[in-house]
């Protein structure tokens, strides 16, 4: 291409409108920078500067194909300029097309290996071509050529969080923001790696910390609010998000999360509502779907549910969360078949072991089957009678369980070995978690292993506390109204005691508290409260709950491990459970196909504990006639 001829006048007059439009440019005056290399340009069409930073000026504009087309003009006239392909890059980068951009990259550092920004924009290339090890390589090559590019710092943060590298990815992101204090975008990064690590409270100041800087910054409004779902402040989230929708109304995003926030509230139906709002917004984004389907599956509208997560695991199929709620929904309704398999899903952060896991495919005669928790109390003492099984294929079993179990696994039917987490492992050759047991031997509704008891109590624990308990000659019911504060769905399958208290007016019964977490308000009722024994604050293992309950006639509880404990001692227990229940309970039965000695009571409608204790105080006189007299040595298992 031949450049434009001027004369000295008009070369003159080029290069003090240049001057005066790069200055203009530094300092932000983009109008009057852009008039000024556009009447360079009607002089001299081919003047390369002037197509280069009218490229950059129009990419600032946002008129990113114009940006394109100017730099890629300039290129033509000078492909060696470092500079120019750099922002042709940067340009590029910005527009998505990241295999070009990585060309202009590379061909940039070809010619200038030291150029940080070079290397930079070959790490933004990388990244939005999922390729994160290379980039974070770029981005650290970056730093190397320049410790002090704050840019290079976040989107090495960016890339170590993509590698799921959470802690570095934390360290990276506050360098950046001692770099730039007070900057909302790099805090917003930080405050997501925080939140990821599990540091909400750390989290949640550096979300308040960028609104401080940006009142109107909805990344991390959002953000802020999702955080607090994570510290169980829901209300305090809905406020939040709904801030975040006055500002970006079609944020679906920000939708999602009101969704979420309205489902910790109980308000399903909104919920529900919110998910659907995100799914017209994002049809093509399956988490709006999987939320759906769990807004479903809590109505229990089970058939909607899982055409939602149908829809989610179609779009990404990979999508584990959808996999194993539809696992969930399956096993529900009793389809063990679909549901055990569908399982497996549920794994996230699996732990590593030497040992092969087995899932009933390879002979167990001869050799050593560890099994080991996954999840909670309650999922091992429901799972520990596989052991019996295990056993019968020949198996030595190793059962691995939580510290407060140890002393009720011991004699166990099966287990030949006893460690608690935490314990060295002893040799075995094949592994199986609890959970995956039901699959490894093929469970449907029809063979699941109900027989009890498999679990007692040790006879010396029997009379320690059995002297603590009164004698009156009334039946002897356990009580128990709340599950751990940290299980995700506590909100809904607990209740306070005080709800309780119209089950104390029943006569000829004397009730024993084996409440081990007492909240501030409960305490205060407990301790009003003489018609009650109080011993769940003495009880400091389960060793300790079997024996209290080896004395006890019936257990009256919510969805918590005290209820598989019972069940597997075989001891009544009246289960009560919130409108959509834990999948083992199946729907619409009053009978557990897991516990033969457990009676369910569920509510009608969701929240609605009401109802189920009014149908347990109707119950109760019944029942007591029923039981057993009461003895010292009943119910020992």
């Amino acid at each position: 291409m031949h450049s434009t001829v001027l004369t000295a006048q008009e070369r003159d007059a080029v290069a003090e409108a240049m001057r005066c439009a790069l200055e203009l440019h530094k300092r932000g005056n983009l109008d009057q920078a852009e008039g000024l290399y556009a009447g360079v340009l009607r002089l001299a069409p081919d003047h390369v500067e002037a197509l280069h930073f009218l490229g950059v000026l129009k990419n600032q504009q946002g008129a990113v194909e114009e940006a394109l087309a100017l730099t890629a003009a300039a290129l033509e006239l000078n492909s060696g300029w470092v500079d120019l392909l750099v922002n042709h890059a940067l340009i590029l980068n910005g527009a998505g097309r990241h295999d070009a951009a990585l060309g202009s990259a590379e061909r940039a550092i070809a010619i200038d290996p030291a150029k940080p920004d070079a290397v930079f924009q070959r790490g933004n290339a990388l990244m939005g071509l999922d390729r994160p090890v290379e980039a974070l390589a770029a981005f650290e090559g970056t730093l190397a050529l320049n410790p002090r590019d704050v840019d290079a710092m976040v989107n090495r943060g960016n890339a170590l969080f993509k590698l799921k590298r959470v802690a570095e990815a934390v360290e990276a992101f506050a360098g950046a923001a001692a770099a730039a204090p007070g900057h909302a975008g790099i805090l917003n990064n930080y405050g997501q790696a925080l939140d990821e690590a599990g540091r909400w409270t750390e989290a949640l100041a550096c979300f308040d910390s960028a609104l401080a800087s940006d009142p109107a910054y909805v990344p991390s409004m959002i953000n802020r609010a999702k955080t607090l779902l994570s510290l169980d402040r829901s209300a305090e989230a809905l406020a939040g998000i709904d801030r975040a929708l006055e500002l970006a109304p079609d944020k679906a995003t920000a939708l999602n999360v009101r969704g979420r926030a309205l489902a910790a509230l109980g308000r399903t139906e909104e919920a529900l509502a919110a998910f659907e709002a995100v799914i017209a917004l994002a049809p093509d984004w399956p988490h709006g779907y999987n939320n759906r389907g769990s807004a479903q599956a809590a109505l229990n509208r089970f058939a909607a549910a899982r055409a939602s997560f149908a829809i989610a695991t179609e779009i990404d199929p990979t999508l584990a969360s959808a996999h194993t709620n539809e696992a969930i929904v399956h096993l529900v309704e009793g389809d063990f078949a679909r549901g055990w398999r569908k399982y497996e899903w549920r794994w996230q952060k699996p732990r590593q072991f030497a040992a092969p896991l087995w899932l009933g495919g390879e002979p167990l005669a001869g050799k050593t089957l560890l099994i080991y928790p996954e999840q909670g109390i309650g999922d091992t003492l429901q799972c520990i009678r596989y052991a019996a099984l295990a056993a019968a294929r020949g198996a030595r079993v190793v059962a691995e369980v939580q510290l407060p179990l140890k002393p009720v696994m011991a004699g166990i039917n099966g287990v030949g070995e006893v460690v608690a987490e935490g314990e060295p492992l002893p040799p075995h050759d094949l592994r199986c978690p609890m959970l995956s047991l039901p699959l490894a031997f093929g469970t449907t509704l029809v063979t699941i292993p109900n027989r009890v008891p498999y679990i007692s109590a040790a006879p010396e624990r029997i009379a320690k506390w059995r002297a603590l308990m009164p004698e009156t000659g009334k039946t002897r019911v356990g009580l128990v109204w709340a599950g751990s504060r940290g299980h995700h769905n506590n909100r809904n399958r607990s209740l306070s005691l005080e709800r309780l208290l119209p089950l104390l007016a029943v006569p000829g019964i004397d009730w024993t508290s084996l409440q081990t977490e007492i909240g501030g308000r409960d305490r205060a009722v407990l301790d009003a409260r003489a018609d009650i024994t109080n011993l769940g604050d003495a009880l400091s293992d389960f060793g300790d709950t079997a024996a209290v309950m080896a004395s006890l006639d019936l257990v009256v509880s919510v969805d918590t491990a005290a209820v598989h404990l019972a069940g597997a001692m075989a001891k009544p227990v009246w289960v009560l459970l919130p409108f959509s229940p834990d999948w083992r309970w199946l729907i619409d039965r009053r009978d557990s196909s897991w516990y033969p000695t457990a009676r369910l009571f569920r509510q009608p409608a969701p929240g609605d504990w009401a109802s189920v204790i009014s149908e347990v105080v109707r119950e109760l006189p019944g029942a007591v006639a029923r039981l057993p007299s009461p003895s010292p040595a009943c119910g020992g298992g």
